[in-house]
């Protein structure tokens, strides 16, 4: 096969944790693997000049280097920047700074694509990245693929609000996509019909596997064989759940065989967390933003995994895969793309969200059944390699792209 076109991935590139910049990593190494030309224009990290890494190019671009593309375009396309303010009047006059912002990012978007003679632009979210995405490519005359998120579940109301400019992005994507069918279905609560197709993320298979010897780890925090870990990967934030997983403590550590461990990106919980585990040495243990080369280790060290999502935002839960991928028995929330992981009692173990109890039950009743620990792993195993392996994933955004791009 020859060599791709050119692409821009318009979504963050990675920090410690986090589904879409993790996915936009692979994704783009792969694509360069492959021969297309690559940029990524992230808004997350540190604001620098474009940083050549892997065969493609990272943009963080200030917000003095925003400004200068805005500059640029309105200076080269003043009536296309007039058409834009009239047709969102209503954006641009309730939300002038929004309004500008948006602006800012596709004129960035705009820049970087018509220099480097791109002919894709793939945004991750339906606002901003999709809405710049949708502007500058419509300027350009390139297809826009749009990767819808939960963002609607998380604040219906704000896209009622911008739904014009929701709809705008919807009919000027060529191709939109979702990395689960529940959050492809969320444009519906915006009474928006259009066809979504769904890509599920998956997580490197060869780096989370059940072969990582996790004794290291444990040793490391002072647990022994006989320990029975409890992992968290994730934000620490209420929308995973974090809050659940504390209420449920006192009922876990009754059993002295419980140790827990809650790993991830810091978020406003982090300090309810640091105070359990200052009450509880020895027993609880808060890890944040640990590297990735050892947050495989950390699922290697676990005896089973949980993810007590509470709300329809949870797409589908990056690390939910991963501890399957590493042989590790999941318990995850009913809720959002869970299901779409995790058939109960098949692979895992699915709970009402925002339920203490539940989830302390579901743990306790694993904790004390090896059987059954490793009967759901080893089935966890099997589906992480099939549906969720992100070479898989991978291949699959390239056919589209290619698809898309005629």
């Amino acid at each position: 096969m020859g060599a791709g076109p050119g692409v821009l991935l318009f979504g963050n590139h990675p920090l410690p944790y986090g589904g879409v910049p993790g996915h936009v990593e692979s994704l783009a190494g792969f694509l360069a693997d492959r021969g297309w030309t690559v940029h990524v224009l992230s808004m997350a990290g540190e604001r620098r000049t474009p940083e050549h890494t892997r065969g493609y190019t990272i943009h963080r671009p200030s917000r003095g280097e925003r400004f200068g593309h805005l500059t640029r375009l309105v200076a080269q396309h003043p009536g296309f920047v007039a058409q834009l303010s009239r047709r969102f009047s209503r954006f641009a006059g309730g939300s002038p700074r929004k309004f500008l912002g948006c602006l800012g990012l596709a004129a960035t978007c705009w820049d970087i694509t018509r220099r480097d003679r791109l002919g894709l632009v793939s945004a991750y979210h339906l606002y901003a990245a999709g809405l710049a995405g949708a502007w500058a490519t419509e300027l350009l005359g390139i297809p826009l693929v749009t990767t819808v998120f939960g963002e609607i579940y998380a604040d219906p109301e704000f896209y009622r609000r911008q739904l014009s400019e929701t709809r705008y992005v919807v009919e000027r994507s060529r191709l939109l996509l979702s990395c689960s069918h529940h959050c492809s279905r969320s444009l519906e609560l915006l009474g928006l019909s259009a066809p979504v197709r769904t890509v599920h993320y998956g997580v490197d298979t060869s780096e989370f596997s059940p072969g990582v010897d996790g004794d290291p780890m444990r040793r490391r925090h002072g647990l022994g064989q006989e320990d029975r870990v409890v992992l968290f990967v994730g934000r620490m934030v209420r929308e995973m759940g974090l809050h659940v997983l504390l209420a449920a403590l006192p009922r876990l550590l009754e059993d002295p065989a419980i140790k827990v461990m809650i790993v991830g990106g810091s978020g406003d919980l982090r300090g309810e967390a640091e105070a359990s585990a200052a009450l509880h040495p020895s027993r609880v243990f808060v890890l944040p933003d640990v590297s990735q080369a050892d947050l495989a280790l950390y699922y290697a060290a676990a005896t089973i995994a949980v993810s007590p999502s509470v709300n329809e935002r949870a797409c589908l839960g990056l690390a939910v895969a991963e501890a399957m991928a590493a042989a590790r028995p999941v318990i995850v929330s009913n809720i959002g793309g869970g299901p779409e992981l995790v058939e109960h009692d098949a692979n895992g173990l699915l709970i009402p969200p925002s339920d203490p109890g539940a989830l302390a039950d579901a743990v306790l009743s694993l904790a004390a059944d090896d059987r059954r620990c490793r009967r759901l792993a080893e089935r966890g195993v099997e589906v992480a390699r099939q549906g969720f392996d992100q070479g898989t994933t991978n291949r699959r955004m390239e056919e589209l792209f290619r698809e898309v791009h005629g």
